[in-house]
């Protein structure tokens, strides 16, 4: 019976049961029966009606009709309860967007000032390309998760002008585990947002930067070569959890397709590997120069503040820009050989970084 789902229903399906067989039109009712929501108590409840003989038909229908109104007005009540709710909410934040301040941001490092998000930063604050034209830093924000963002300071970011939001984490960093409870990446099911998780394949040994396997193959790995032995296919072929190409396409795409006046905002745990990676791409085919990237990385990733970080340097993240542009013949040929991202898709992505230097973004994006 534990099919039949909450108690309430079990009390209106135990009632409907017991009147729709004193009238003897199992067969009729079961034929009957809807299929409610999951299937479980539609399925079940026809079954168990299915073995009588339709010998009372119009009876039978009078049982159906029982059912229906016991269990469809529950369903019909708590699904308007529910949209009531989420209505309700969606003009809770829009009044809350409209009563907030503006978020402070420090001028010299681009980095917004909330309490509930660590690591949260304009990208490519004040920075230019290898022509000195300076590139767009109010396009993009990278963070740390945004599990524990206070409503205040959601509503910050959505007066900020963020419309799209692209996780990096893996499901079970979106939602917490049963030692530390369930938690939430606050952006899920918001309805002013476009949320989207594509997670980026990092796999370090042990989840505290203890980086007994070095983390030049990390990164590797996360965007698809095997550094061990140079090449790149048959680590795909072997691994299809370093699918990183596949993840890096998904991710352009969704930026190429993104609304052209919001601000995106991408992220991981700590907003340093993955949003790193991701970050130094971004700003190598915005025409910013290695050694300014390699310095916004290393920046970004003291602010975690933890050991490793604190003794980090650039040299990672250096020789990954070089290795790629080495094996590929640059990033954009990595981009397109290796992880098959289409060139109108790279294109879009460069105007929203480099207008200047990439003509405007045009206005066949998602709305």
């Amino acid at each position: 019976m534990c099919g039949f789902g909450n108690r309430k229903n079990k009390g209106k399906v135990a009632v409907a049961l017991l009147g729709a067989l004193c009238f003897n039109g199992g067969g009729a009712l079961a034929a009957n029966v809807p299929n409610k929501s999951s299937g479980i108590v539609g399925k079940v409840l026809a079954a168990s009606l299915g073995v009588g003989i339709g010998a009372g038909a119009g009876a039978g229908v009078l049982g159906t009709l029982l059912v229906q109104k016991l269990l469809g007005k529950n369903e019909s009540s708590k699904d308007g309860l529910e949209n009531k709710n989420l209505k309700n909410k969606n003009l809770e934040d829009k009044d809350l967007v409209n009563e907030v301040a503006l978020p402070e941001i420090d001028e010299a490092t681009g980095v917004i000032k909330l309490d509930s998000v660590k690591n949260i930063r304009f990208l490519g604050w004040k920075m230019k390309d290898v022509n000195n034209n300076f590139i767009n830093d109010q396009a993009f924000i990278r963070s740390g998760n945004t599990n524990e963002l206070t409503p205040q300071d959601l509503a910050k970011l959505k007066k900020l002008g963020v419309k799209t939001v692209i996780d990096l984490r893996f499901h079970e960093e979106i939602y917490g585990n049963s030692t530390k409870g369930p938690s939430f990446d606050k952006f899920i099911n918001n309805s002013d947002v476009w949320y989207q998780n594509i997670a980026i394949p990092l796999a370090a040994k042990n989840d505290t930067c203890d980086h007994s396997e070095s983390m030049y193959d990390v990164y590797c790995k996360a965007l698809g070569y095997n550094s061990s032995n140079n090449n790149w296919d048959k680590l795909i072929g072997q691994y299809p959890k370093y699918l990183g190409p596949n993840q890096i396409r998904g991710i352009f795409e969704c930026i190429a397709e993104s609304p052209k006046e919001g601000k995106i905002l991408f992220h991981c745990t700590h907003g340093k590997d993955r949003t790193g990676i991701l970050a130094a791409l971004l700003l190598y085919i915005a025409g910013v120069n290695i050694d300014t990237i390699v310095q916004n990385f290393v920046d970004c990733y003291n602010k975690d503040g933890s050991s490793v970080a604190k003794n980090f340097t650039g040299g990672v993240m250096h020789n990954i820009i070089r290795n790629l542009a080495n094996v590929w013949g640059g990033i954009e040929n990595y981009l397109t050989n290796c992880c098959r991202i289409q060139p109108e898709t790279i294109q879009k992505v460069k105007q929203r970084l480099n207008p200047k230097a990439f003509g405007e973004l045009t206005d066949d994006v998602k709305k």
